[in-house]
């Protein structure tokens, strides 16, 4: 064999090697990091509409706000705000105030008879930059914008169920806010519920007075970044302290991310007669001399931001395409893969740190194949339902738990803005061929 025949198969087998061991571009996925983003300020806003004022001094509700201001986001710049349409944003105490902070005694700043959510939440996203987080603090009640109301009154429909006004509201609502976001702004709301002892009207067209000492009363804590990464490190820290890990009253805007997933194949069945490639494709596909004339294989893959998602939630409602090739998608149990002797007899350290830094683990088999095509596998985004069970039309009616006028067109008009639902949260490519 000639040197030049040697060089050719020299370079061929360093190709084939760097391709194996690159194949999985996720070397190592893992949870954000503040080495990667930085948060320098935190920034409390506190809705200083008298309908708040009932909160302060509250057990509930000075555990979460208690919660915030010192185990969340202790070791950052702190800043604490009040907000209101009259006043605007005025600042009350800085970083060395903070430790001091009463929170109970905080009642006497929470004084203005009314505001507007929406106006508020764009103006505290037009004061927050790359590095800040903020944390807007409210019961949110919506007032709905006056000039939908005035085109609602013209047409005599002046009705605070009517679905005119809200899709008027949706609409407006929804506008304002896109001007104060850019597009890697992210936010999350979480629900809590407070006794509660002050007065409020529940919504701001009918002037129906609600006062006195009130059980289960609806609060809000809005996370507001502009910076997806920085949401995502901020909500880790929110998830070690009480009250918020164990809160399933959460909504995310803004966390997906449309696009393909990278994989890596883990092993196929030994009956299986194909072709694992380090190109992620399956080929030179074989159901005669396969067992039960099927293909059976395993890859692996990181699902950034599903990493807590149980995984039965994650295969209800996939969509697999094609859907004439018969293919059946099941998740693993990622702790039973990384336990197995198949895995600790993996000999390669680089696949073994891939496997182990991956978050997801997916078998798929199937019996037909017709000619040569592409598995799609795919999950769209979709938003949790449970603030339609927290809004209500009649605040005067509650009796065990009262809830919040007009959040559901609240959350629907932060939905049309984001548009997070159009897109998808898993969409994995395989290749397969005969």
């Amino acid at each position: 064999m000639n040197k030049q025949v040697l060089h050719t198969k020299s370079i061929l087998f360093l190709f084939m090697f760097f391709v194996i061991f690159t194949s999985c571009k996720n070397d190592k996925p893992k949870e954000v990091t503040e080495k990667e983003v930085k948060i320098t300020n935190v920034n409390f806003y506190l809705d200083n509409s008298l309908s708040n004022a009932g909160y302060y001094g509250q057990i509930d509700f000075n555990k979460v706000v208690g919660g915030l201001f010192s185990k969340a986001c202790k070791g950052f710049n702190r800043n604490l705000f009040t907000i209101s349409d009259s006043l605007g944003i005025t600042a009350k105490f800085s970083e060395n105030e903070f430790d001091e902070i009463n929170i109970t005694a905080l009642k006497k700043e929470i004084n203005q008879s009314s505001s507007t959510i929406y106006t508020m939440l764009a103006k505290i996203m037009n004061q927050t930059d790359d590095s800040t987080i903020s944390i807007f603090i409210s019961d949110c009640i919506l007032s709905h914008p006056k000039k939908s109301v005035d085109e609602i009154k013209q047409i005599n429909l002046i009705d605070i169920q009517s679905e005119t006004l809200k899709n008027k509201t949706i609409s407006a609502v929804s506008k304002s806010f896109k001007d104060s976001i850019k597009s890697k702004s992210a936010f999350s709301v979480y629900y809590f519920t407070s006794d509660f002892d002050g007065q409020y009207y529940f919504n701001a067209m009918n002037k129906n007075l609600i006062k006195g000492t009130l059980k289960n009363r609806p609060f809000y804590v809005w996370v507001l970044t502009k910076n997806i990464n920085l949401l995502n490190l901020f909500n880790q820290k929110l998830a070690s302290i009480n009250h918020f890990n164990d809160n399933p009253n959460k909504i995310d805007f803004g966390v997906t991310e449309d696009k393909s997933q990278d994989i890596l194949f883990i092993s196929k069945s030994k009956e299986s007669k194909c072709t694992l490639t380090p190109r992620n494709a399956i080929e030179n596909v074989n159901f005669e001399d396969s067992k039960d004339k099927k293909i059976e294989f395993t890859f692996c893959t990181y699902l950034k931001g599903l990493e807590n998602v149980p995984i039965n939630e994650l295969a209800s409602n996939l969509e697999i395409l094609p859907k004439d090739n018969h293919f059946e998608v099941t998740f693993l149990n990622r702790d039973t893969i990384l336990a197995s002797k198949e895995f600790n007899a993996i000999e390669d350290d680089t696949k073994q740190k891939k496997i182990q830094n991956s978050t997801h683990f997916i078998k798929v088999s199937f019996d037909k194949l017709y000619g040569n095509d592409t598995l799609q596998i795919i999950k769209k985004y979709s938003y949790p339902r449970w603030y339609l069970n927290k809004f209500t039309h009649d605040d005067t009616k509650s009796v065990e738990e009262y809830k919040t006028f007009g959040i559901d067109q609240i959350i629907e008009a932060f939905k049309e803005t984001m548009e997070d639902d159009k897109r998808n949260i898993i969409n994995i490519k395989i290749p397969i061929s005969k």
